[in-house]
């Protein structure tokens, strides 16, 4: 639904991203805490000069910011973000009303950073911090593979 000129999802919108497609279609992800002091996101598209709500993205979201947010080729809005206590990396691809998970790598103790579109490809750049006692070195040769 239409919200205006200016999209406002939480009461305390602490971080906001946006993302560029051509010279007319921009889309923005906002993260911030409700009156109940739950992180939420909402993801907007603006439509000429009007702003529209997409449906809110899945899962608990943790406090681990920020938020990515990247139009690859097919035109809609990808989301990069954390869930729940253990800060797990989820990445969504909004189609047909909702939003579908996009597959990532296992990676025991990393953090999604950014989300980027080239060329009309997804990438997800990761953090990785190793375990106590395991050098950064060996760390990386293991996700390398």
């Amino acid at each position: 639904a239409p919200l205006g000129d200016t999209p406002a999802v939480l009461p305390d919108e602490s971080y906001a991203q946006l993302a560029m497609v051509g010279e007319g279609e921009l889309w923005l992800a906002v993260a911030g805490y409700s009156k109940g002091g739950q992180l939420g996101l909402g993801v907007f598209r603006r439509e000429g000069s009007k702003w529209s709500r997409l449906p809110t993205p899945p899962g608990e979201v943790s406090g681990d910011l920020p938020i990515s947010i990247a139009v690859p080729g097919e035109g809609q809005p990808c989301l990069g973000y954390s869930v729940g206590a253990a800060r797990r990396p989820v990445l969504v691809c909004a189609k047909e009303g909702g939003w579908q998970p996009v597959s990532l790598p296992s990676l025991r103790g990393a953090e999604l950073v950014q989300v980027e579109a080239q060329n009309g490809d997804l990438i997800a750049l990761f953090r990785l911090t190793p375990q106590p006692g395991v050098d950064a070195d060996h760390a990386a040769a293991a996700v390398a593979g």
